[in-house]
């Protein structure tokens, strides 16, 4: 997904594998700002989904080591019901 939002240079520094323990709130609200703009959203959380990711910030959601959503931001994302 080279066109992803989190692959710009500016959003790379941005802790995206990180457990959410492991983050501040504001790096998830930066992290959520980012996936809000994506032009790939919903091709990220299918995949996200269909692979069972884990233990990372996958469409603006961030996941635990099993894949549950731990936490997430609100994204208009009507697909993802």
């Amino acid at each position: 997904m080279r066109s992803a939002a989190c692959a710009e240079t500016a959003a790379v520094i941005l802790p995206w594998t990180a457990d959410v323990e492991d983050t501040t709130a504001a790096d998830r609200l930066a992290m959520g700002a980012v996936c809000g703009r994506c032009p790939v959203l919903a091709d990220c959380f299918a995949y996200a989904t269909a692979v069972g990711a884990s233990a990372a910030f996958w469409a603006g959601r961030h996941r635990d080591v099993t894949g549950r959503v731990v936490e997430g931001v609100q994204l208009q994302m009507p697909w993802a019901s």
